[in-house]
């Protein structure tokens, strides 16, 4: 394979955007092909790694990212965690079609929205949003067709607890409502999405708002771990406010 930059480092998130959008089925099989860089195109390395981000495999899809970068001896970081957070999007959307909530591609995209806002540089801010715009882009066109309420809710509660720890909590909140306001999950999950909103509330100091969905869950989810918690949470706030 040539090493020339124009064919590697400028367009290997171009090339995983392509091979997302045109995946074919038979290419599943690159998923479990040899990943110690005997794929000598481009493209065939691009469709590995959206093969492996598909099937949910995203820890091993960045390390072929991060093999294409040392073996082309690429230097630009931006273009690397470029291409990782296409990646990334891109097991997102595969987790989403599948009605699927998955921890380690959660851990991934929190992990690489952490990275870019601790970088400094405008391209790292540019990068910070557009994965952080792009996760909530494919997770609101999920809400808009069938998906497995369960799983909705529990990426909406990531996207609502990335944007609080990122100080957006006007942004949480609103996310955290409307995963509040779907129907058909199961009494531990709508628990825990309130548990956060309450939290949420807080944290922007709608102390009232804050008090009463905690109330609300201690009176209509005392039978969950979120009901229980929400309890010691409202014991706590009381405890502060008397501390002299």
């Amino acid at each position: 394979m040539s090493k020339d930059r124009s064919e590697t480092q400028a367009s290997l998130d171009e090339l995983i955007k392509e091979a997302d959008a045109k995946f074919d089925p038979k290419w599943k099989e690159l998923a479990s092909a040899p990943k110690d860089g005997l794929l000598d195109d481009p493209r065939l390395v691009a469709r590995q790694i959206v093969a492996l981000a598909r099937e949910g495999l995203i820890d091993s899809a960045l390390k072929q990212i991060a093999w294409f970068g040392n073996h082309y001896s690429l230097t630009s970081t931006a273009s690397l965690f470029t291409a990782e957070s296409e990646a990334a999007l891109c097991s997102l959307r595969a987790a989403l079609r599948r009605g699927e909530y998955s921890v380690d591609i959660a851990y991934a995209l929190s992990t690489l929205i952490r990275q870019a806002g601790q970088a400094k540089g405008d391209k790292a801010t540019v990068t910070n949003a557009r994965l952080t715009c792009g996760a909530a882009e494919a997770i609101r066109e999920a809400s808009e067709v069938p998906v497995a309420p369960d799983a909705l809710a529990t990426w909406m509660l990531w996207l609502g607890n990335t944007h609080r720890n990122n100080g957006r909590y006007h942004e949480a909140a609103e996310v955290l409502k409307d995963a509040v306001g779907l129907s058909g999950v199961t009494r531990e999950t709508a628990a825990m999405v309130k548990y956060y909103l309450g939290l949420c509330y807080h944290q922007m100091r709608y102390e009232e708002s804050a008090r009463r969905t905690m109330r609300d869950l201690v009176r209509h989810y005392s039978d969950t771990k979120w009901g229980r918690n929400a309890a010691n949470t409202l014991a706590a706030w009381d405890a502060a406010q008397d501390m002299p």
